[in-house]
C-alpha cells in the first residue's frame, strides 16, 4: 500500500516532470520559468487563559510551540495563448498543543499544491483559466473588507503561504484603463474553511494615471449577497489615500455560550436578524525623504458585537537598512472600543544573495475576553528563507 505522503510525492513529482520536461519538448523551452524556495519557521505561542472564545484551548486548537521545514518550487509556462504555473509544496512540521492542560506533540507530513493555474487567451482582449489561487485584492494592510474570498491578505507572515481555493474566472481587458472579472469559487482547494461556501463574483477595475478604483459584487450558493469596493489616490509623491468598504446582510453568530454539557461550554447562535452592516477601512500612506514610510489605518466592523468590537486604528512604520542591511516593519492596532492593543515588530535582514533572515514577535494587551487576547497573549517566530 503507498502510503498518503507517497501519494502526494509522487503526484507533485509527475506535476513538475510535467512541467520541466514534456512542455517544453512539445512547445519549447522558451517561456520556461522556475524558482526555488525552502524556509525553516520556529515559533512560540503564548496562549490566553480561559477565555469565553476559546475555553481550554478547546476551540481554537493553537500550537503553544511550532516548527516546519517547507520547500517551494515554483514553476511557470507559457507558449502562444497558453500559460501554466504551479506551486507545489513539501512540507515537515512538528507542534505541540496544550488542551485542557494536557500537552500532546504532534509530527506531520505533507505535499500538495495549494495553487496552481491554467490559463487561455482567448481574444487579444478575453481571457479564462482555472486553478486554485489566493486571489488578494485591496491596499489595506489590516484586510480586505471588499474580497469576498479570502480575509487573510498575507501581510502579516514571515514566511507562511496562503492555500488556494478553485477558481474558474473569466476576464476582459477592455483598455489599459478599465477591466472586469467574473469570478466563481468552485471548491476550498486547500483552505481549512469548514464553513465553505461556492461564491460567484463580479468585479470591475479602473486604473489610471494618479488613482484606481475597483467594484466587487458577490453573491453565495446559500444566498448571501455582498457589494464592495475600494479606491486610492496619490494626492503628493509623498502621499497616498485609500479606502475600501462592504455592505452586506447580517449573518447568524456564533460564540461560545454556558450550556449542559461535557465541554461546559458550547456554540450556540447569538442573532441573524437579516439586518444591513457595513465595513470600513480608510488609510494613508506617507513616505519620507529617506525612503521610509509611514501608514495609519482605521477600520470600522459594523458586525462587531460587544465580544467582536467595531472600531480599530492602526499605525505601522517601515524603516529600510535600520542598522546596516536590517530592514523593521513595526506596527501598533489599537481596539478603540475595549482598549486591547495588539504590538507586532518584524526584522529582516539578507545574509548573503541567496538567504534571508526573519525575526517577528507580538505581543497583545487587554482582558482575555477582549478583543486581541482572546487567543494569545504573544507570538515569538524566527525564519531563514533560501532563494535559488
Amino acid at each position: 500500500m503507498i502510503s498518503a505522503l507517497k501519494l502526494q510525492a509522487l503526484v507533485l513529482g509527475v506535476f513538475s516532470f510535467f512541467f520541466l520536461t514534456i512542455l517544453p519538448q512539445v512547445f519549447g523551452m522558451e517561456g520556461l520559468s522556475f524558482e526555488f524556495k525552502a524556509t525553516a519557521l520556529a515559533g512560540i505561542n503564548g496562549l490566553s487563559g480561559n477565555s469565553v472564545l476559546n475555553p481550554g484551548n478547546r476551540f481554537a486548537r493553537l500550537p503553544d510551540q511550532e516548527s516546519n521545514i517547507t520547500l517551494k518550487p515554483d514553476m511557470s509556462f507559457a507558449c502562444e495563448d497558453w500559460l501554466f504555473y504551479a506551486k507545489p509544496r513539501l512540507e515537515v512540521s512538528m507542534e505541540n498543543y496544550e488542551i485542557n492542560g494536557e500537552s500532546d506533540d504532534v509530527f506531520d507530513k505533507n505535499a500538495d499544491i495549494p495553487e496552481f493555474m491554467v490559463r487561455r487567451k482567448l481574444t487579444e482582449s478575453l481571457f479564462v483559466s482555472y486553478g486554485r489561487e489566493n486571489l488578494q485584492w485591496g491596499p489595506g494592510f489590516l484586510y480586505s473588507p471588499s474580497n469576498p474570498f479570502f480575509n487573510d491578505n498575507g501581510k502579516k507572515s514571515l514566511v507562511q503561504d496562503l492555500d488556494g481555493k478553485g477558481m474558474l474566472k473569466l476576464i476582459m481587458v477592455h483598455d489599459e484603463a478599465f477591466a472586469a472579472s467574473l469570478i466563481y469559487n468552485t471548491d476550498k482547494g486547500t483552505f481549512n474553511e469548514p464553513d465553505f461556501e461556492k461564491t460567484l463574483a463580479m468585479k470591475i477595475d479602473y486604473s489610471g494615471d494618479t488613482g484606481y478604483a475597483s467594484l466587487v459584487i458577490s453573491h453565495t450558493d446559500h444566498g448571501k449577497s455582498k457589494l464592495g469596493g475600494f479606491a486610492g489616490t496619490t494626492l503628493t509623491d509623498a502621499l497616498i489615500v485609500y479606502g475600501e468598504t462592504s455592505i452586506q446582510k447580517e449573518t447568524e453568530t456564533l460564540y461560545p455560550a454556558a450550556v449542559p454539557g461535557p465541554l461546559t461550554r458550547d456554540m450556540t447562535a447569538l442573532k441573524n436578524n437579516g439586518d444591513l452592516y457595513a465595513v470600513l477601512l480608510l488609510g494613508a500612506t506617507y513616505t519620507l525623504e529617506s525612503g521610509d514610510s509611514l501608514c495609519l489605518e482605521y477600520l470600522y466592523y459594523g458586525d462587531g458585537l460587544d465580544f467582536l468590537r467595531q472600531n480599530y486604528i492602526m499605525l505601522q512604520y517601515l524603516i529600510d537598512d535600520v542598522m546596516g542591511s536590517i530592514d523593521l516593519v513595526s506596527r501598533a492596532t489599537v481596539c478603540l472600543d475595549d482598549g486591547s492593543s495588539r504590538l507586532y515588530a518584524a526584522l529582516s535582514r539578507e545574509l548573503n544573495d541567496h538567504m534571508e533572515l526573519k525575526l517577528g514577535w507580538m505581543v497583545n494587551t487587554g482582558g482575555t475576553d477582549d478583543s486581541f487576547r482572546t487567543y494569545l497573549d504573544y507570538q515569538v517566530q524566527a525564519a531563514l528563507e533560501y532563494t535559488y
